[in-house]
């Protein structure tokens, strides 16, 4: 593909060197972002589901249109 590819990966260390290693190996620009959270999650069904605001960043990202695919997600034709 001539599209970039971007991976956004949290910089606290959620996804390991080695897998950005391989993610830089694979063609990806690797973008390291800081985590998003709610402060108070007492309307959450759940704690972990706090996580999800920091996708919502990736609306920062220097490009005109994006493509999000999240980690359970398949892509099965070219996205270009």
């Amino acid at each position: 593909s001539t599209l970039p590819f971007v991976a956004m990966v949290t910089d606290d260390e959620g996804v390991s060197r080695e897998t950005q290693d391989a993610l830089r190996r694979a063609g990806a620009e690797v973008v390291r972002v800081g985590r998003m959270r709610k402060d108070d999650i007492r309307d959450m069904s759940e704690a972990r589901w706090n996580d999800n605001y920091t996708k919502l960043r990736l609306w920062l990202l220097p490009y005109r249109r994006v493509i999000f695919i999240d980690a359970d997600m398949i892509v099965l034709q070219p996205l270009d």
